[in-house]
């Protein structure tokens, strides 16, 4: 990523961008590739909101090494502390928010994390731009 920058790549003051500057510059297509938010992927392959609607694909954030990736979703990257005295209770609730069911509706206003969920016709149902073939 600072190669990017280094190779002028990417737009310096992209560092300093909001997700909506983000979301905007990518989807007039003045920039190749955008890390934001995964709810700018429907909007950036609507036709009524963008310029590039059904160029658009996404890939993993590259990582600090080939093949890895280095990549949340933004709030979902959840963690119990070492020093946790309730480290049982806070796994209970990972494993809760992170279950397919609860990811499922998280997955209006985002895409889903669950593989298989790309083939639940009640997820796909507001995702009318998603490719499934991933």
């Amino acid at each position: 990523m600072k190669s990017s920058l280094d190779e002028g790549l990417s737009n310096p003051a992209s560092r300093e961008y909001l997700e909506e500057d983000v979301r905007k510059a990518f989807s007039n297509g003045d920039a190749a590739f955008a890390l934001n938010w995964t709810y700018m992927y429907n909007i950036a392959n609507d036709p009524k909101q963008s310029k590039v609607a059904g160029q658009v694909g996404i890939v993993p954030a590259p990582g600090d090494a080939p093949g890895k990736f280095g990549a949340v979703n933004g709030s979902m990257g959840l963690g119990i502390a070492k020093g946790s005295t309730h480290g049982d209770q806070a796994w209970q609730y990972i494993s809760y928010m992170t279950s397919q069911p609860v990811q499922n509706k998280y997955a209006t206003l985002s895409l889903p994390i669950w593989k298989s969920s790309y083939q639940d016709p009640a997820v796909l149902k507001n995702q009318e731009n998603l490719d499934r073939g991933g």
